[in-house]
């Protein structure tokens, strides 16, 4: 009983640690910080803006659609969503509220449902190697493997890189400038 206690408190500890190692800092990208001052980014939509759907097609990301309601359906697995907020406040991932989970999940091909749009089918993930090794030795030894799986974590990284090579910043202001032309029109005409 000793041993198992053991082998389950180490077992806990490792991949407590393993975990803090994975962890990302969103660093902005001075291209973007430049174009957004106050951007930042977040796991989830936040106030009101623009969702938007992206594919990457010749090895460059492009926008295809913008919509102002909200978008958390792809047409196929290539394609990603992005929300960002009207007044360039911040930008995230626009999961599919069943499967969102934060900034990290476990994935487990027994129980995860890929139809729904989350990090576990996102080009916006990255695996924790440590943490995913360690849970899957534990999860071998108690549940033959079945709950095995991988812990993915939001990657800001590739967020930025998607927001910069669809030019989603100037794409949100060019909208922004727009709308505000329209109310403009809209008052002179009162």
């Amino acid at each position: 009983m000793k041993k198992l206690a053991r082998f389950c408190f180490s077992t806990l500890l490792i991949s407590n640690l393993s975990g803090c190692a994975g962890n990302t800092v969103a660093v902005i990208d001075p291209v973007i910080r430049e174009q957004a001052p106050k951007l930042v980014i977040v796991s989830q939509p936040v106030g009101e803006g623009y969702y938007a759907v992206l594919d990457k097609r010749r090895g460059h990301w492009e926008v295809l659609s913008v919509s102002t309601t909200p978008v958390t359906r792809r047409a196929n697995d290539k394609q990603e969503i992005l929300f960002v907020n009207r007044k360039l406040r911040s930008i995230a991932p626009s999961f599919d509220p069943r499967s969102y989970t934060g900034q990290a999940t476990e994935c487990t091909p027994y129980i995860d449902d890929d139809r729904l749009y989350g990090l576990c089918n996102s080009y916006f993930s990255t695996s924790d190697v440590g943490t995913s090794i360690v849970r899957n030795f534990a999860s071998c030894v108690f549940t033959l493997c079945l709950a095995a799986g991988t812990r993915e974590v939001l990657d800001y990284g590739k967020i930025q890189e998607v927001v910069l090579e669809s030019n989603l910043i100037d794409i949100v202001k060019q909208l922004n400038s727009a709308e505000s032309h329209q109310v403009n029109l809209a008052v002179l005409s009162q």
